[in-house]
Order: C-alpha cells, then sequence, then structure tokens
C-alpha cells in the first residue's frame, strides 16, 4: 500500500483520504498511509455526501481509498482507489517507511460542525508518540510481562480511536475491532469481549451505560478485565 501511494507521488503532509468499514484493511489503508509518511483524512462512511464532500476539499486530499461501493460516488472530486484493488499490492515487497519529523502530519479530523462549518484538526507524530507514552505509564506499564487483546470501540472517524490503536499496536499488543453492531448493543458487547478474551477496553459513558443496563437484564459478568 504504501509503495502504491508513493508511486502515486504522495509526499510527506500529503492527505490520503479513507473511507472504510470497520476491517482489517481499514487498518491497512491506515498503515499504509503512515509507512507513505503522508496524513490519513478519517470519512464516517455513513456520512452525507456533502459532507464527505466538503472534508476531501477542505483537506486538500490527493486521492481516496474505499471499499468498491463507495468508488463511483466520489470519483469526479479526486483520484478513488478500491483498497481491495489487486494491483494496489504488486511489485516489491520489502520494507518500506518515509522519513518522518516529529511535527510532520499523522492524520486530519474534521470536528462534529455543531456551531456551524466542520473544521479539520492536524495531529503530528508527536501528539501520537505523547499520547501512547503516557497511556503507558498510566495503563500498559502494569503488564509489560503480557501481550494483551485491546479492543478498537471507537468510530476510526473519532479521535478517541487513536488512543485505541496506537497504544495497542505500538506497544506490541493485539487489537480487536469491535463490529458497528457489538459496539452498539450491551449484550453483544459484553460477548465481544468474553469471546475474544479482551483485557484492556476504553469506552465512553455510553458504552458503559450499555453494558450495565445489559449486566442487570441478564445477570452475566464481564470475566476479564485489567481497564475500562
Amino acid at each position: 500500500m504504501a509503495r502504491y501511494l508513493l508511486s502515486f507521488g504522495i509526499v510527506t503532509g500529503s492527505v490520503v483520504g479513507l473511507i472504510l468499514d470497520r476491517s482489517l484493511e481499514m487498518m491497512v489503508g491506515i498503515m499504509g498511509v503512515l509507512k507513505a509518511g503522508a496524513g490519513y483524512l478519517p470519512v464516517d462512511p455513513t456520512l452525507p455526501d456533502q459532507r464527505v464532500r466538503y472534508m476531501l476539499d477542505q483537506s486538500r486530499s490527493s486521492i481516496l481509498l474505499t471499499h468498491q461501493p463507495y468508488l463511483e460516488r466520489y470519483s469526479a472530486y479526486l483520484p478513488v482507489k478500491d483498497i481491495n484493488s489487486r494491483e494496489l499490492y504488486l511489485g516489491d515487497t520489502g520494507n518500506v517507511g518515509a522519513r518522518i519529523a516529529p511535527n510532520d502530519l499523522a492524520y486530519c479530523i474534521f470536528t462534529s460542525g455543531s456551531t456551524g462549518l466542520p473544521k479539520g484538526v492536524l495531529m503530528g507524530h508527536r501528539s501520537i508518540v505523547n499520547l501512547v507514552a503516557g497511556l503507558n505509564e498510566k495503563v500498559y506499564h502494569y503488564n509489560n510481562d503480557k501481550f494483551l487483546r485491546v479492543a478498537l470501540l471507537a468510530s476510526y472517524a473519532f479521535d478517541a480511536s487513536a488512543q485505541q490503536i496506537y497504544a495497542a499496536l505500538l506497544h506490541g499488543h493485539s487489537l480487536y475491532i469491535c463490529s458497528d453492531e457489538d459496539r452498539k448493543d450491551g449484550s453483544r458487547l459484553i460477548n465481544f469481549y468474553n469471546s475474544n478474551a479482551i483485557d484492556v477496553s476504553d469506552g465512553t459513558p455510553t458504552h458503559l451505560r450499555l453494558l450495565v443496563n445489559a449486566l442487570d437484564k441478564t445477570n452475566g459478568d464481564m470475566r476479564r478485565f485489567y481497564k475500562f
């Protein structure tokens, strides 16, 4: 993925749009963009087209990586590639990584726009490293001798996803992507935790309410957590 983006002309400071469902391909897109030295713009596929076009335009995205159902929808505005297309993964399979400085762009997140037009917030690699270091001190430091299973609940278009994705992967732990259906239903969420033996989860008060309500109804249990 990174090699394809570099061959396309992506350079440090470029923005690559991502419109992806919660999937392994979502992580391939994120990591490919970062390895190419660019920043990614995560876009929720359920957003209205007008909002998506606005975000792509304001961020000056150079290319959009997406799933096949969304290809034609935005092809009139910028180059669009199916993330599952074979051509993205042909050629040299050796490792590649651009030189990245602390202040280089990692990702761009847009605000909700509840008080007007959404605004793009640019986050650099320094901010991610500082976040991961802080989480290591407060959470992961206590489990240095154990590889953990970490749940990804947040939308990748929401800033909270950064602390779930990078705190897990940069510490060598496993990241488990919770489906939309599971993360919005308390009983299914508890089942997701238990069936995947999740050790670490980071949720909002809404998720806590879903869990508590589901436990009250079923007298169920959440068997093993180090931190929520």
